[in-house]
């Protein structure tokens, strides 16, 4: 009707309810739970109240007096998960009847209020000792691989192992028989299960901290 506070003019309707309203009553014939009904109309939360027309008041049986089951959804803001800068939002579970965080990466807890593992700092914004990254550049805290020379063969193979903060990894200075990411090889000149004696074409004393090198460079250099 002209005048109506839901007509806009030009044909413009303002509806009073959304889609979730009409739908719940089918979600419900079709027999899903109220409890689960969020889980099918995600935005019926919006709503105080959805009725059931199929069911009418116990009492008087009158169905102009339906029973409306109350979902009780709390109002699930982001702020109280800490805001924008500790989650990513703040939603509704059906399952749970309670809102459930979505904490940024460097945050967890009920609320985000808490440094995740491997962060540490008042914001969270820095790695936590024996972890690497960059999170002010979105570099998640990584935790630092076990370094010590036993990750590079042993003190039989390298000499020293440390973190390379470029690359997060484990990075083997290998004694003079060795060679590879983890001193598993043996250096050019070298041979022998345990690198320990010179390869044909090269001189040396391995075992006595004699360098194996090329014999014609062993012979330029006595010459």
């Amino acid at each position: 009707d002209a005048g109506h506070p839901q007509d806009w003019g030009n044909g413009i309707f303002i509806p009073k309810w959304g889609y979730e309203v009409f739908w719940a009553p089918i979600t419900d014939w079709v027999g899903v739970p109220v409890a689960r009904w969020l889980d099918v109309l995600p935005n019926l939360h919006r709503f105080d109240k959805i009725c059931r027309y199929d069911l009418f008041d116990p009492q008087t049986g009158d169905p102009s007096n339906p029973v409306c089951p109350d979902l009780n959804v709390p109002t699930c803001d982001i702020v109280d998960c800490g805001g924008s800068a500790r989650a990513v939002e703040n939603l509704y579970d059906a399952a749970t009847k309670a809102c459930e965080c979505k904490c940024l990466l460097a945050f967890k807890g009920d609320t985000c209020q808490e440094c995740n593992d491997g962060y540490t700092g008042t914001d969270c914004g820095a790695c936590a000792a024996g972890y690497s990254g960059d999170p002010a550049n979105a570099v998640p805290c990584t935790a630092n691989p076990v370094c010590d020379v036993d990750a590079c063969g042993g003190a039989a193979r390298a000499s020293k192992a440390e973190i390379d903060a470029a690359t997060n990894t484990c990075k083997c200075t290998c004694l003079a028989s060795f060679k590879g990411d983890t001193c598993q090889e043996c250096n050019d000149g070298y041979t022998g299960t345990d690198c320990g004696a010179c390869a044909a074409g090269y001189s040396g004393d391995p075992a006595n901290a004699v360098p194996c090198t090329a014999a014609s460079a062993s012979a330029s250099a006595s010459a």
